[in-house]
């Protein structure tokens, strides 16, 4: 058996080895055979069996065990404006604008690059933008980018690093040692993740259905704080006009075929970093925060953060959080704190027939229709509430889904 990760079988497509492989023999591709999802290609012919790549590997070591008792924050970015471009309540945002403050300072994201996602370097508050809010799809973590986290610390750079667990995991496996000081890790809250490819595939088949070309998309999209934040935005090109579409999530299959937690990655539902957590910070969505906080009105504009680490206390007592909470009462909110999610059978076919276009099309909701069924669902919910308590009340399902002309003109 060789001395190299092609025997770890729990592969998060991390790239850490690839940078450490001291001959250059290893390189990620995406594996046709395992649903598009990049995994490392090792060259017989270059791989010397050394196991740097295997000591490295994240996949194999223990981190910080999460305790159920763990204290939890609950934060809201006091910048109305900052709040409206984030996910939830803006965490990450104020953490990286506090950092940014240092002269020599690096903050590292997930970044759109086209209608890719990529993770990617930034030193100016003006640039944070490009790396703030949800990127359903698996970022790609270079070599470049380790060799910058490195060569940032080795400068005397203080540097934030955001990403999924596993990618923290990497990047606290990378910097080790006495670096870990001038280094901010902080995962979010992670389900798992999709690729790059079946997005590219959803993308290539709306823009059939629209007869245009998608140019930017954004999950996560707020019209407002106190609505409910899953929604998405696309603008586009269609015959010389510029258009933007905005709809709640199930409106695009993709979106929803996340939210089945049907289309992750393998490594993904037996993940390794749920129980044992990297990094200095946990941050997320507060869901469920309206029904343990009387004076909370809604879930969509509140980050939940949970410290790890001594330097994450730090930093939460510089956020000057008011409120907490136990982590037991955040649970049933979170499941994805501790608990690994189950696919759903609907989609279990998902990665073998989303190349077709009439697959697509199934599960590409008819709009008028939808928004029928909802207004009755909410006129019910109405007479349901009228006899329930505050918080027990049913929410609302919002029916936005709209496309407008960018440039002036009328609503479609």
């Amino acid at each position: 058996m060789s001395n190299n990760v092609s025997t770890i079988q729990n592969c998060t497509g991390c790239g850490l080895c690839s940078y450490v492989c001291p001959k250059n023999a290893i390189e990620l591709s995406e594996n046709n055979l395992r649903n598009h999802f990049i995994y490392p290609t090792i060259s017989n012919d270059e791989c010397v069996n050394c196991g740097a790549c295997l000591r490295a590997c994240p996949s194999t070591k223990r981190g910080i065990e999460l305790k159920k008792d763990s204290v939890v924050f609950c934060f809201t970015h006091n910048e109305k404006n900052k709040l409206m471009k984030s996910s939830s309540g803006g965490a990450f945002q104020k953490i990286a604008e506090e950092l940014l403050n240092n002269e020599k300072a690096s903050v590292y994201g997930a970044s759109w690059d086209g209608m890719n996602v990529i993770h990617k370097r930034i030193t100016s508050k003006k640039d944070l933008q490009t790396i703030t809010g949800s990127k359903y799809i698996q970022s790609y973590v270079s070599k470049n980018v380790y060799r910058d986290i490195k060569n940032d610390l080795k400068n005397g750079y203080k540097v934030l690093f955001s990403g999924t667990p596993c990618q923290i995991a990497a990047v606290s496996e990378l910097v080790g040692g006495k670096d870990c000081e001038n280094i901010i890790l902080v995962q979010i809250l992670c389900h798992g993740v999709p690729n790059q490819w079946s997005f590219d595939k959803c993308v290539e088949h709306e823009n059939t259905i629209i007869k245009g070309k998608i140019q930017t998309f954004c999950f996560r999209y707020k019209t407002n704080d106190e609505c409910d934040n899953r929604k998405f935005k696309y603008t586009f090109l269609r015959k010389k006009y510029n258009y933007e579409t905005i709809a709640d999530y199930y409106y695009f299959p993709f979106y929803r075929f996340f939210h089945s937690y049907s289309i992750f990655r393998e490594s993904c539902y037996k993940c390794n970093f749920r129980k044992y957590r990297f990094g200095d910070l946990i941050i997320g969505d507060f869901w469920g925060i309206s029904k343990i906080q009387k004076n909370v009105f809604n879930d969509y504009s509140k980050s939940l953060i949970i410290s790890l680490t001594n330097k994450g206390d730090e930093i939460v007592k510089a956020l000057k959080c008011k409120t907490r909470f136990n982590l037991e009462e955040v649970e049933k909110y979170n499941e994805s704190i501790f608990n690994d999610v189950e696919p759903k059978i609907e989609f279990k076919d998902f990665y073998n027939k989303i190349d077709d276009l009439e697959f697509y099309k199934k599960y590409r909701i008819h709009r008028k229709l939808s928004i029928l069924k909802i207004k009755c669902k909410n006129f019910i919910k109405s007479i349901i509430n009228i006899f329930l308590t505050r918080s027990k009340k049913m929410n609302y399902t919002s029916v936005i889904c709209r496309t407008h002309k960018i440039n002036g003109g009328t609503q479609l």
